[in-house]
């Protein structure tokens, strides 16, 4: 019975731990600029302008705590600016198909050990008892990642939404990894509907401080 308490002791206390570091890594994380003009990426066509802060690996575990490269997910901080005469066009699904609901990237990074252990047959039933301590810790990891992703206050979603002249949208967006690295962001003149392709390089993205 003393072991069993022990145990239970044990695990709540790597939890509480882990899931603490983790929160103030994640909270303390520098976030993208919301000043267009600091970017050296930015590019104008016929007006309006596009910046994109394209994650590398060591800011994507600064910001949400796992490395979401490795499930395949790109996180882009997207500025637009509209300078020109007439107001354009903006959807995620619209400018890159392989977009991804920031809602969905904690179901497509999280899964669980307990998910780890069904598939293992016996020979997983027969380490569940070490397999515990990971999968709330994992469960840990998933909340803070739910949360962080959520937080409007701090990584808000860009909108799909029109760009009046003199306006400006921003916010993250996320999207598969690319073969070749490249990033396209599309933006719709209402005025012509011709679309305005901006083209970024992941290995030339500046991650602004």
């Amino acid at each position: 019975m003393r072991l069993i308490s022990f145990l239970g002791f044990f695990i709540f206390s790597l939890v509480f731990c882990t899931a603490e570091c983790l929160s103030s890594s994640i909270d303390n994380a520098n976030l993208p600029s919301r000043d267009i003009s600091i970017y050296k990426n930015i590019k104008t066509i016929d007006g309006v302008s596009v910046a994109v802060d394209i994650f590398d690996t060591a800011k994507i575990k600064q910001t949400f705590g796992v490395d979401l490269i490795r499930k395949k997910i790109q996180p882009l901080y997207v500025i637009i600016q509209n300078k020109s005469s007439s107001r354009h066009w903006f959807s995620k699904a619209g400018s890159d198909k392989t977009f991804i609901p920031s809602g969905e990237v904690p179901r497509m990074v999280y899964e669980g050990v307990f998910s780890r252990f069904l598939k293992g047959g016996t020979f997983g039933m027969l380490k569940w008892p070490f397999l515990v301590p990971g999968a709330m810790i994992d469960k840990g990891k998933s909340g803070i990642i739910t949360r962080r992703i959520k937080n409007k206050a701090s990584l808000e979603e860009i909108p799909d939404v029109y760009i009046e002249p003199g306006g400006e949208i921003q916010g993250m967006m996320f999207v598969s990894v690319k073969p070749d690295n490249k990033i396209v962001i599309k933006v719709t003149s209402s005025q012509n509907l011709k679309k305005k392709e901006f083209t970024f390089e992941k290995e030339r993205g500046v991650n602004a401080k």
